[in-house]
């Protein structure tokens, strides 16, 4: 079973939403209510105990509320490659805000085996969805793949967090589009993995080595 938080950690849901409710009064209203939504969506997440494909849709759901402004905001957003875009943007924001590279050393202290993991999992990379459905130019997935090892190795070495994060969850957008149950164990290990790193931040689960493609 996936850890959660004991009640009196400040990173327990309910102290944060406490935390919430003391800090509120000097939030903008939209950002009030994207901040409520976010916690009410971690907080139904942290109570599901038996299903990961589903406490990973509720986790990506609060993050989803975290990040997207209004609907008509979203739609008139520049940012590059749409959705994705957007939550590469948030993660610069919030970044930002980061001198102390918290945010680096969560990551890469707390959850190093479920980001590497996920970089190495070619099922949730994708362009290897596009070479494996027929689309042209993407022969060199393998290639790509290793690029993007690089990339990352570059961002740690410069604690370029938001550009990790933004990789790490490119690789969990592509969890989203699977079926449920996934037959793939590749695409299981990548949602055990997202349920360890996404907002709810649990800590290692299932969460095991990429392989070739089994069958449930």
């Amino acid at each position: 079973m996936a850890y959660r938080y004991p009640p009196g950690s400040p990173l327990h849901h309910e102290n944060l939403k406490a935390k919430q409710r003391e800090l509120r009064g000097d939030f903008l209203e939209p950002l009030t209510l994207r901040v409520h939504r976010a916690l009410s969506w971690l907080r139904r997440a942290e109570a599901e105990q038996t299903d990961e494909d589903v406490r990973f849709i509720l986790l990506w759901i609060g993050f989803n509320a975290a990040y997207a402004g209004d609907v008509e905001a979203s739609r008139a957003s520049s940012a590059a490659e749409g959705e994705r875009g957007l939550f590469q943007a948030f993660f610069a924001t919030l970044v930002g805000f980061d001198g102390k590279h918290r945010i680096y050393d969560m990551v890469w202290q707390r959850f190093p085996q479920e980001n590497w993991v996920l970089l190495a999992n070619r099922y949730v990379f994708h362009p290897f969805w596009q070479h494996h459905n027929g689309a042209s130019g993407y022969a060199d997935w393998a290639d790509r793949l290793e690029r993007s090892r690089t990339a990352i190795g570059a961002a740690l070495r410069d604690h370029d967090t938001a550009k990790i994060l933004s990789i790490l969850f490119d690789r969990l957008f592509i969890s989203l589009a699977m079926s449920w149950p996934s037959p793939i164990q590749g695409m299981r290990n990548g949602v055990s993995c997202g349920c360890g790193i996404s907002p709810a931040r649990q800590a290692p689960s299932r969460c095991a080595r990429p392989s070739a493609v089994t069958r449930n």
